[in-house]
């Protein structure tokens, strides 16, 4: 017996089970199982005539197929949502040089907090982190600089300061602090152009000038001090301590007369200064002038400290009055029993009152 139906409309073999055509959808409750198709007469469509069964058979056919590939279609894959999205890339922010990172400042600004609250040991860390974030920034780098000089790492922290300096080299401030660590280390010969180019910046700079004069007196250089010296006592307006400071650049470059004028400056715009008072009495002792050395010193005895009387008891004895010399050196050492030199100038003037007796 044959396994299988023939359908007739379509002459697909289907299952004896199947009730519809697997292909067209024909109907197979009627056909007998044979093994073999049966003739089928397909009748013709006059001329004109519309062929209502071909439409209903092709409808069918179409709805089975549809059934068909619907009910056996595989699952679908699973979709991974990520195909939606629009790709992107992770990647640090890039900032120009000098100019600070996202949320830059306020790294630094609380490195910095923490060094004034004398947490050094979180300042470095938080500034450490800001350089690393931005290496470019002149301001992160030279508060590191600042953290690192503070905790002792100065060598690590001149390093810092010359890196902010070279990305920003029109900061005067920036160079001129980062020149006084270096002096600070002895490194004098690098600080020079870091002043120089700090004044190139702002010429006028009582404070740089007066800090690079320094420097020069230091290396023996006296005039080049005196010079930057009388462009600070300018740019000062007359600063006494510009003008002190002149006056020895002065003694030291062998000009006594320039030396004088300096301190007798200095004298005038502050004269409760011990100091340039006694200065400038050396100065008129060797100028053969003792008389008016001594008389200096006497007119600011009573406004000046008992350093005054140590620098009368020492005019006083190089202009030959030992006794006058000795009483000083005493009133010195009565005034000020604590100073390291009390005991000597006891001692001196014990030497001076007996070589007078004899």
């Amino acid at each position: 017996m044959a396994d299988f139906r023939i359908c007739p409309a379509c002459g697909t073999r289907n299952r004896l089970k199947w009730e519809f055509c697997v292909k067209c959808g024909e109907s197979l409750l009627e056909v007998a199982s044979s093994g073999r198709a049966p003739a089928v007469a397909v009748a013709q469509p006059a001329p004109g005539a519309f062929d209502w069964k071909s439409v209903v058979l092709t409808v069918a056919a179409l709805g089975s197929a549809i059934l068909v590939g619907l009910r056996f279609r595989p699952e679908p894959a699973a979709v991974d949502p990520a195909i939606f999205a629009s790709p992107t890339r992770a990647e640090a922010p890039v900032t120009a040089p000098g100019e600070p990172a996202p949320h830059q400042e306020s790294r630094v600004t609380q490195g910095l907090r923490q060094l004034y609250a004398g947490d050094a040991r979180g300042a470095l860390d938080a500034l450490a982190a800001a350089v690393a974030q931005n290496p470019n920034d002149a301001n992160a780098r030279q508060a590191y600089g600042r953290a690192l000089w503070q905790a002792g790492q100065r060598p690590t922290a001149v390093q810092e300061m010359l890196a902010a300096v070279a990305l920003s080299p029109q900061d005067p401030r920036l160079q001129a602090d980062t020149a006084r660590m270096l002096v600070s280390m002895g490194r004098t010969a690098e600080a020079v152009p870091l002043f120089e180019a700090a004044l190139r910046i702002e010429p006028a700079s009582p404070a740089w000038l007066g800090q690079l004069a320094q420097v020069h007196m230091g290396r023996g250089e006296a005039a080049q001090a005196a010079e930057l010296l009388e462009r600070a006592v300018q740019a000062s307006g007359g600063n006494a301590a510009f003008l002190q400071d002149l006056g020895y650049a002065y003694q030291k470059a062998g000009n006594t007369d320039a030396a004088a004028e300096a301190y007798r400056r200095a004298l005038q715009s502050d004269p409760r200064s011990d100091t340039t008072r006694a200065l400038l009495a050396e100065q008129l002792l060797t100028a053969g002038k003792p008389e008016d050395a001594i008389t200096l010193v006497r007119e600011g005895l009573d406004q000046g400290g008992p350093q005054l009387y140590r620098a009368l008891g020492s005019v006083l004895e190089r202009s030959g009055r030992a006794q006058e010399a000795a009483a000083a050196y005493r009133e010195y050492a009565k005034r000020n029993p604590q100073a390291a030199d009390a005991r000597s100038l006891e001692e001196r003037a014990q030497t001076l009152e007996s070589a007078s007796a004899s």
